[in-house]
């Protein structure tokens, strides 16, 4: 799995066939995290400006909310699940990667 890891990450562009492989094999995060690491690795100083105007964000912010109304549905529906239990674990974890996302944003 490594070297396949390091194969991605020395040659992007050729991980079509790659993908599919690992996709097929269930490795589907690990070579989104390797293409992601590749991208934060590079040393590309020029910025793009692509910013999200408040149209866009108010758009996904709807999806987000579509998105939790669904789940929310969801787990209302399923038996033996502590409703309560799930909404805690969601947050403690979204506000640990949001903590972490600040911290190494700045």
């Amino acid at each position: 799995m490594k070297n396949i890891l390091i194969l991605i990450l020395k040659n992007g562009d050729a991980t079509g066939e790659l993908f599919q492989i690992l996709s097929q094999k269930g490795f589907n995060s690990s070579v989104l995290i390797a293409k992601s690491l590749k991208h934060i690795l590079q040393d590309d100083e020029e910025d793009d400006g692509d910013r999200l105007d408040i149209k866009q964000l108010f758009i996904l912010a709807i999806a987000t909310s579509i998105d939790a109304l669904a789940v929310g549905i969801t787990f209302a529906l399923l038996d033996g699940v502590s409703i309560w239990f799930s909404v805690a674990m969601i947050g403690v974890v979204t506000f640990i990667i949001s903590f972490l996302g600040v911290i190494i944003g700045n």
